[in-house]
């Protein structure tokens, strides 16, 4: 909680809205906390959706470790988490992984609220921040397997603005 709090600041949620997209548990394909930002505001089951005022969609996800640093295997599961996220097609049977369904949910709710203004090109911008509890510095196998990430970002949507960003200890305080 403390770490995504940390850099969840910017985004002025509040206790419940910050809890309701932290998702780490079993199953969570790497993701420890998912928000769905419309026009700066947080999107839920209530939110209503014009596709005529094209909102800026944002997506952040966090990874939280508090093992001995980086490793680009889980910057890899974020791979095939994206995979499954930004292809809109895809249904749940046919995801990489078997998630616990309250990260399907935010799934759910991405697909079906930025499918409305799809055919409007809306801006997205997908920001992922991996955190470790550690002073280390990411290796060169993490760095490519972030390249593998972007890369699939702008795969489902060339106009997305992807960023990653690699939180250590010192960044974290």
């Amino acid at each position: 909680y403390y770490c995504v709090e940390q850099f969840a600041r910017s985004f002025d949620l509040s206790d419940s809205e910050l809890k309701s997209g932290i998702v780490g548990d079993g199953q969570d394909g790497g993701v420890d906390a998912l928000y769905i930002l419309a026009n700066g505001e947080l999107v839920d089951a209530e939110t209503e959706i014009q596709p005529k005022e094209r909102p800026e969609f944002k997506l952040v996800i966090m990874q939280v470790k508090s093992n001995e640093g980086f490793s680009p295997t889980a910057v890899d599961k974020l791979y095939w988490f994206i995979d499954d996220l930004l292809d809109l097609s895809k249904n749940k049977s046919d995801y990489h992984s078997t998630y616990h369904s309250d990260l399907i949910a935010l799934m759910r709710l991405f697909k079906d609220k930025f499918g409305i203004v799809i055919g409007e090109t809306p801006p997205l911008s997908i920001e992922f921040i991996y955190i470790v509890k550690k002073d280390v510095q990411p290796d060169a196998d993490c760095e490519k397997a972030r390249a593998r990430v972007m890369e699939r970002c702008r795969f489902y949507f060339s106009h997305a603005e992807p960023r990653f960003a690699f939180a250590n200890a010192t960044a974290l305080y």
